[in-house]
């Protein structure tokens, strides 16, 4: 995908919500959308450093297993030698 692609993304809020969002970017003079993507943006970094620590760690416990499994067959072979 082109950096300079766009995707559309349609949100429904609460009448409450919409009203404070309002209120938000007039008082920080920015528009709703650049509020609203530089919020998603945030947040999709935060959860994605989140994501990428447990996929990593996830990956090291797979590997340590497959050490200790492989530690375990040798010690058994051992044993029947």
């Amino acid at each position: 995908m082109a950096s300079d692609s766009k995707i559309t993304r349609t949100i429904r809020l609460t009448p409450d919500v919409d009203s404070r969002l309002i209120a938000l970017c007039e008082h920080y003079g920015i528009s709703i959308h650049n509020y609203l993507t530089n919020e998603i943006g945030k947040a999709v970094s935060r959860d994605e450093v989140a994501l990428r620590s447990k996929q990593s760690a996830d990956l090291t416990l797979s590997k340590m297993l497959e050490s200790f499994e492989t530690l375990l067959r040798q010690q058994e072979n051992d044993k029947d030698v």
